[in-house]
Order: structure tokens, then sequence, then C-alpha cells
């Protein structure tokens, strides 16, 4: 043995299997008080509501994987994944990015990414949804197992910029750095070490010589293979959270663990030499790390081992998604079984894949919106044509959301605010809340045609049953002429395979329709004071009118109100409007 310390190949070696071995035990113990944080923090947070505050960017970030899916299929999901795309207008519309964020209860950015695609792409196939409704199930059921997966996935993580499906996809333009020369100088330092203990001074010169090179070359490379390495460090998490998952032999998800497992024997020799090349990573933290990035500075290992990780990965770009789809899979239904464990009432509902032109119509009992702290139940019963009317705030706006939002959180989640819930497989298109589009030079008008033609164009293709929900049918333009329009579009959309809604403050549609549409309302009482809503749907068209009262009730001068109610009862006589001055 003291030969061997004598020996300063043998003594360099050690001092370097001692820095590692020591890097090695602060990870592990790291990693474990952060698992104990995670428990904890997962058994607090099951059943609560989202509360996550994601920016825009973020969320189009996690986005990235679901229009990656959509550009996968060359923009027709429905034929290469059994689901219909739900546009930006309808995802802005329904709030669709608020609804995500209330629903929460994911730990990784996988399990982000997929919760995100599943509303995106509600499903079409009644098979898919009972397997992915199956899975949920059993994670609301099964605590234990539920918290196992969750434990494992959250190693995952998240970026804070980019999303996983991003970075690891950005791979594929990625060039080797030519590791050559790199092993060259990490030799050359190991060479000044063994140096110093013939020629001490001249080691010293050496070895400082080196270390500026060698620092400045580490400084130079990390930056221009950062992103790469941010990428790397995704693909070794998903690796390490398959191999969990794998190692605790959960029999009860027999068809993601024999997934994993083909999966990663595909990429098994990505991770060898990996811990230098992720020393000092953004998703990489601690002091056993920092002490790895020291040594990558002198002897650069992690540039040595890089060209052989980035060959591993590129070219298995579909296996990359497959991983990161199998992994957010058990995370998103996880995130819905605590959904639906936060809502005061869901169900499964019944969902119908027969997409026959009979099968254009809902029925539901005690329908809620899903981010309303306080919302009021109401009953569907429809098919064909419907007509709400009623006056401002009392309850037609978020009525028809609920009802577009049945139908896409029963496809994608299996799951429906409400007490029961029957329809068919639907396609979801909304034209609600629009806006002018100023940078293309399009007035509200032009951009509310565009938005409705499209709804028109979906009942002229084939496939499911569409569901169409509008919300103040041409408001852009002047009365007679949106009253004219409104009724001829509508009328267009009483198809056999359309169920149709449509809210309304033209009370004239209510008799011009009523042949092909059914009268639905909203309607209030005035206390003398104030307006009281109620939010309940009735048969028939609303009858109340309380809106010029409602200027009463916010401090107007009586005399603007009584003169617009002479205004109004004059031209209900005699069929022209006249301005009274008395």
């Amino acid at each position: 043995m003291g030969e061997l310390l004598k020996n300063p190949a043998f003594v360099t070696a050690a001092v370097l299997a001692a820095v590692i071995v020591v890097s090695a035990l602060l990870i592990v113990r790291e990693n474990r008080a952060r698992r104990e944080a995670t428990i904890k923090s997962l058994q607090k947070s099951f059943g609560k509501p989202g509360n996550r505050k994601l920016t825009s960017e973020k969320l189009a970030s996690i986005g990235a994987y679901a229009r990656g899916m959509e550009e996968k299929d060359g923009g027709d999901a429905a034929k290469g994944r059994e689901t219909f795309f739900v546009d930006d207008i309808t995802w802005h519309d329904l709030a669709l990015d608020d609804v995500f964020s209330r629903i929460g209860g994911t730990v990784s950015d996988p399990g982000d990414a997929v919760l995100y695609d599943w509303l995106r792409h509600p499903l079409l196939s009644g098979e898919k949804r009972a397997a992915r409704a199956r899975r949920i199930s059993l994670f609301g059921e099964n605590a234990t197992l539920r918290q196992k997966v969750q434990l494992a996935l959250s190693e995952a993580g998240r970026l804070k910029k980019l999303s996983y499906f991003e970075a690891m996809h950005s791979l594929r333009e990625a060039k080797p750095v030519g590791a050559g020369k790199f092993a060259a100088l990490g030799l050359l330092t190991l060479a000044s070490i063994v140096l110093f203990f013939f020629q001490p001074l001249i080691a010293i010169f050496v070895f400082l010589g080196l270390a500026v090179v060698n620092l400045a070359v580490y400084l130079s490379m990390k930056e221009k293979t950062g992103a790469q390495v941010t990428a790397f460090g995704c693909v070794l998490r998903l690796l390490g959270c398959g191999r969990a998952l794998k190692d605790l032999g959960l029999s009860e998800l027999p068809e993601e663990m024999a997934e994993l497992s083909r999966l990663l024997e595909k990429l098994k020799s990505f991770r060898f030499g990996s811990a230098f090349v992720m020393a000092g990573a953004q998703v990489n933290t601690g002091i056993g790390n920092t002490l790895l990035q020291y040594v990558n500075m002198f002897f650069h290992l992690d540039l040595i081992r890089f060209d052989r990780m980035l060959s591993a990965v590129q070219g298995e770009e579909d296996t990359l998604t497959d991983l990161l789809r199998v992994l957010g899979s058990l995370d998103a239904a996880a995130a819905v079984a605590s959904f639906r464990a936060s809502l005061p009432t869901w169900t499964e509902g019944e969902i119908t894949e027969n997409g026959a032109a009979s099968n254009a119509w809902m029925r539901a009992e005690g329908l809620v919106h899903p981010l309303l702290a306080k919302p009021v139940p109401n009953d569907v019963s429809a098919n064909g044509g419907n007509l709400l009317t009623g006056s401002n705030a009392s309850g037609k706006s978020t009525f028809l959301k609920s009802v577009a939002l049945a139908a896409i959180l029963g496809q994608g989640l299996a799951t429906v605010p409400a007490n029961a819930y029957r329809a068919p497989f639907f396609r979801v298109l909304t034209s609600m809340a629009l806006s002018d589009n100023l940078q293309g030079g399009e007035s509200y008008f032009i951009v509310e045609i565009r938005s409705l033609k499209r709804i028109l164009d979906a009942a002229n293709t084939s496939g499911a049953p569409v569901l169409g929900i509008v919300d103040e049918v041409l408001r852009g333009t002047n009365t007679i002429e949106r009253i004219a329009a409104s009724a001829e579009i509508l009328e267009t959309l009483v198809q056999p395979n359309v169920l149709a809604f449509a809210a309304t403050h033209d009370i004239e549609l209510s008799y011009i329709l009523e042949d092909d549409f059914t009268n639905l309302h909203f309607e209030e009482q005035f206390d003398g004071s104030d307006v009281v809503f109620d939010y309940k749907l009735r048969e028939g068209r609303a009858t109340s009118r309380n809106a010029i009262r409602l200027l009463s009730a916010a401090g107007y001068d009586p005399e603007i109100t009584h003169r617009a109610e002479s205004m109004a009862a004059d031209f209900e006589k005699t069929g022209r409007w006249a301005r009274t001055t008395d």
C-alpha cells in the first residue's frame, strides 16, 4: 500500500475518485430531502383546485407538445389520433387556459404537456376514452399507487422557460463538438499533475497555463452547448422517472410498464457518463454537482462525453416523444383524479361513438361551470337548434360555455361538472369572445363572419356531430342587417348532424326561427332598486324588460329613464323610432 501512495498516478486517481464519491453522497442526501418534501406536498394538494399562475409565454410553451402532435398528423387530428383539435377561437372563447390552470395537480413538465393536449385534443373514440377513464379512476381510488407514481414523476420537474418537448426536439439540429481535442486537453492537465511529483516548479507553471486555457474553453463551450445540455437533462430525467416506475413493479399499470421497458431499452446507452455532462446544468443543482463542475473545468469530461450522448438521441425523436407521452399520461391522469375530487359534483358521463345524424343531442343534469366558486346548476335537454334570450348578466354566456366545456371535458378528461351527462362525441366550435384584428386590419364584423363561417364549414364536412355555440350573433353590424343575416346563418345550422346553441338580444329572432329553434331564456327580477338574477334556464323566449330599469338602479337621472321607456313604448305601437322630449 505504501508503494501505491508514492505513485503519482495512483494518488491523482484516488483524489479524483474521492471527489466523485463525495459528490455522489451529497447528491443522494439532497435527493432524499427533496423527496420527503414532495410527499408532504402531494398529500396536502390532492383534491384542491389548481392555483399555478402561468404566463401566456409559459402556457404557449406547455402547448408545444399539443401543437407538435397536430402538425405531425398533418393538421387533421381527427384522422390521425381519433381526436378533434380545439381551435384557437374556441380555446380563447372558453378560457381553456384558465381551465387548465384550475385543474392543476400535475407534478412534471410531461404531465403539463399531456394534460394540455387532452384538453386541446378531446377524444372521438369510445375505446380510448374508456381506457383513459379507467386510469383516472384507478388513481382516484388508490391513493398509495397515485402517490408512488407522482413521487417518481416529480423527479422530472419543470424548466423555467422551454418545455421538455421543445428542448428535446431541438437536439435534431445540434452539431457534435469534436471530443478528441477536449480529451487531449484533459490528458495534458492530468500529466501536469503527475509532473508535479517530479518537477514541482515546472508543473505549477504548466498547470496554471493549462488551467487558464481549460477555463476559457469550458466557459466558451458551456455557452455553445447550454441548450443541448438542458435538453440532455430532460432526457435523463425522463429516463430516471421511467426506471423508477419500472423498479416499483406496478402490476396495476401493465400497459404502461411494458411500453416503458421498450423505450428505456432503446435509450439505454444515453446515460453512461452523463453525470459529468450534466454537472452545473440548470436542471441539476446542489453541492455534488458543483464539485463535478470543477472537475469538468480542468479535465473536460463533459465535453468528451457530449458527442456520444448526442448521437444516442439523434434520430430517436419519436422514442423521446413516446416516453414523454407515457410518463405525462400517468401524471395527467393523477391530476384529473385530483380535479374530480375538487369539484362539488362530477360524472364520467355516457358518450356514444355512433356518429349518425340522429346523435346531435345532449342531456345533462345539474350542469355547472368548473371555474365558478358557487355555480348555479342547470339541466339540459337539447337537440337541433336552441336560441337563448335574456338581458345582460343573466347567465346566457356562462351557460353556453358550460355546455361547450361539458363536451370537451367529457371527451378529453372523462369528467363532466354535472350530476349526469349523455351525448355523442362532438366536434366543438364556438364564436363568442371575439375582438378586432387590428394587426390584420380586420374590423370586428369581418372577424365575426369569418368565425361563424368555420362553424358552417365544419357542419358541412363529414365526421362527428358538431356542437356549435354562438354568443350574440353578428353584433358588429346594424340592427336590420344583423337580424336578417343572423336568421339565415342560424337557419343554415339546422342540420341533423349539428347541435346549435345561440344567444341573442334580438327578440325578433325568437319569432323568425321559432319553427326550427327551441326558445330558451334567462330572466331577472327588479325589486325596485336593483336587478336580481337567479341564473336558471327556462323554456320559452324572454319576456322581461329590465334593461332601462338598470339605468335607474345605476343612478341615472330619472328623466333619462323616463324618456327611454316612452321611446320604447312608442316604437312597439308604431314600429317607428321617434325621440320624445316631454
